[in-house]
C-alpha cells in the first residue's frame, strides 16, 4: 500500500569537495565562506530541504566531483492510489493548428511550453525577448498568417511582458489575438494591470499542461461567445452597479479639478484632502470604497499616509481598501515603492481619463467613459481638441500656467531653483491629463533644468512656453 520514490537532480557546475558533502546540509553553511565568493545565498536552502524530506519519511544526500558537477538525491514515501483518476473531458474548442508565439527569455521555459502545446497540435514558434516578439508578430501579419495566441513571460530584461503588450496593442491592436501573461512571481497589482490592458489571462508558473490548455480553451471560448447583443447587455448591467465613495488626496488644485471632472458624471461621490495627514484623518472618520493617493504632498507624503492607513486597518481587522497611487515618477522602482507602502495599484501622471476610469472600474466594477483628445496647428494657431466635460476647467488651468511663467521668472531672478522644480513637477503631472501633452513635456524639461541649474535653458523654455500659450486655442468635442 506504499511506495518509495527517489528523485535525482544533476548539474554540470563547479562541484563540491568530498569533505563538504555532509557539511552543506547544515544551516547557514556554504562551501565557500569567503567574502569574495562568486555566488551568494544564506546557506538555508539545503537545510530546509533536508528537514522537509525527513518529514516525508525520506532522506537526502549528494554526490559530486570537483569541476564536473553534482547530483542531489532524495527519497520520499507515498501511498499508492487505489481510486482511478477521473478522465478529463475533451476540449470543447479545437486547438489543432492554432498559430502560437511563446515569448520568454529563458530557453528551458520556451522548450517546456512549446512541447506542451505542440503535443496537442498547436503550431508553435518562440521568441527570446520582447523586441524579437514584436518583429515576429509584424512579419506574421504581413505574411497574412497572424498569430492567434501569444504566451508572454512578464519578467524579461529590457522589454518585460507588460511593455511588450502595451507596444503591441498600440501598434497593431489585438484583433483575433489572445494574449496570456505567464509569470514566475505573482506581484500585487499585476492582475489589475493585465486586465487593464485587456489580456486574456494571468497565470503563475509552474503551469501544468492541463491547466494551460484549459485556460487557452476558455479564453478562445469567451472570444467566440462575445456578440454585440451580449456587449450591450453587459453595458446596461454595469450602469446599474452601485456608486462608490472615493477619497482623493492631492495637493495640486489643477489635478484635483481634473480628476473631479473625470468622475463628475459617473455617480461616484468624491471627498478631497490636500495632504497626506488630512487624507489619513478623513479616512479614519468615514467609510471609503477607494482612495486616490498622490505621492508627493506636503505635511505627510502619500507613502506615509498609505502605510498609516494600512496600519489603522490592520489594528481594527478591517477589509483592505484599494489605494491607487498617483505620481509623476514613471520608473519601475517608484511603482514598486508605492506597492511596498501598501498601495494596490500605481498610475503615472499625467492622469488620462481612460486610464483612471479603467483602474476605478477594475476595483469598483463601475463603467466610465473615455475622452478623445488631439492637437493640430492652423494658421499660426495651435488647435487642441478636448473633452467637453473639461470646458469649465481648462480656461482656469491655462490661466494658472500663465501665472506659473511669472512665478518661474521671479524665481529664476532669485536663483530659486527649488520653486522652479516644484512648478515644473506640477505641470508635468497635470498637463497631459487636461489634454495638453506639450505642457507635460515643458514641465518635465523645467524640472530637469532646475535640478541641473541650467538658467539659460530655463529662460529658453519659458519663452517657448509663453509663445505656446499665446497661440493655443481649445476646441471642445
Amino acid at each position: 500500500g506504499a511506495a518509495c520514490l527517489m528523485f535525482s537532480v544533476s548539474d554540470t557546475g563547479l562541484g563540491i569537495p568530498a569533505d563538504k558533502l555532509d557539511f552543506i546540509f547544515k544551516s547557514f553553511t556554504q562551501t565557500d565562506s569567503s567574502t569574495t565568493r562568486e555566488y551568494g545565498g544564506t546557506g538555508l536552502g539545503l537545510a530546509i530541504s533536508k528537514k522537509l524530506v525527513e518529514m516525508m519519511g525520506g532522506r537526502i544526500w549528494a554526490e559530486s566531483e570537483v569541476g564536473l558537477g553534482s547530483t542531489f538525491h532524495f527519497t520520499s514515501q507515498f501511498e499508492i492510489q487505489t481510486v482511478p483518476r477521473p478522465q478529463t473531458s475533451p476540449l470543447p474548442v479545437p486547438l489543432k493548428g492554432l498559430r502560437t508565439l511563446i515569448i520568454d527569455d529563458t530557453p528551458i521555459n520556451r522548450l517546456i511550453l512549446s512541447e506542451m502545446l505542440t503535443a496537442r497540435g498547436l503550431e508553435v514558434q518562440t521568441a527570446e525577448n520582447g523586441e524579437q516578439g514584436i518583429e515576429m508578430v509584424k512579419r506574421a501579419e504581413e505574411a497574412g498568417k497572424p498569430y492567434q495566441l501569444l504566451l508572454v513571460d512578464s519578467r524579461m530584461p529590457r522589454m518585460d511582458g507588460f511593455m511588450f503588450s502595451e507596444k503591441l496593442i498600440k501598434e497593431l491592436g489585438t484583433v483575433n489575438k489572445i494574449i496570456m501573461m505567464i509569470t514566475s512571481d505573482n506581484r500585487r497589482g499585476d492582475i489589475a494591470r493585465a486586465k487593464q490592458l485587456g489580456l486574456a489571462n494571468y497565470l503563475v508558473k509552474p503551469v501544468r499542461s492541463s491547466k494551460l490548455l484549459a485556460e487557452i480553451t476558455e479564453a478562445f471560448g469567451r472570444a467566440r461567445a462575445v456578440t454585440e447583443e451580449e456587449e450591450q447587455v453587459q453595458k446596461s448591467s454595469d450602469m446599474e452597479k452601485k456608486h462608490m465613495h472615493i477619497l482623493l488626496a492631492e495637493d495640486s488644485e489643477d489635478n484635483r479639478l481634473l480628476i473631479q471632472a473625470y468622475i463628475k458624471h459617473t455617480g461616484h461621490q468624491i471627498d478631497i484632502a490636500v495632504n497626506g495627514q488630512e487624507a489619513l484623518e478623513k479616512f479614519k472618520s468615514k467609510d471609503y470604497d477607494l482612495v486616490l493617493m498622490d505621492i508627493q504632498m506636503p505635511v505627510m507624503d502619500g507613502y506615509t499616509a498609505t502605510s498609516e492607513i494600512r496600519k489603522w486597518e490592520s489594528e481594527r481587522d478591517l477589509k483592505t481598501t484599494p489605494i491607487i497611487a498617483l505620481t509623476a515618477h514613471a520608473i519601475r522602482e517608484d511603482a514598486q515603492k508605492s506597492l511596498n507602502a501598501g498601495c494596490t495599484f500605481h498610475i503615472t501622471k499625467p492622469v488620462k481619463k481612460k486610464t483612471l476610469m479603467d483602474v476605478i472600474n477594475e476595483h469598483t466594477e463601475n463603467v466610465g467613459t473615455s475622452a478623445s483628445e488631439s492637437c493640430s496647428t492652423q494658421e499660426g494657431k495651435i488647435i487642441v481638441k478636448a473633452d467637453a466635460e473639461l470646458k469649465d476647467f481648462i480656461p482656469g488651468f491655462l490661466e494658472n500656467r500663465r501665472k506659473d511663467i511669472e512665478s518661474i521668472s521671479a524665481a529664476l531672478n532669485k536663483g530659486d531653483n527649488e520653486t522652479i522644480r516644484v512648478l515644473g513637477h506640477r505641470m508635468k503631472g497635470a498637463g497631459g491629463g487636461y489634454g495638453f501633452d506639450y505642457i507635460t513635456d515643458i514641465g518635465r524639461s523645467l524640472e530637469q533644468a532646475s535640478k541641473d541649474g541650467e538658467a539659460e535653458k530655463i529662460k529658453e523654455l519659458l519663452d517657448e512656453f509663453s509663445a505656446y500659450l499665446q497661440r493655443v486655442e481649445v476646441v471642445y468635442e
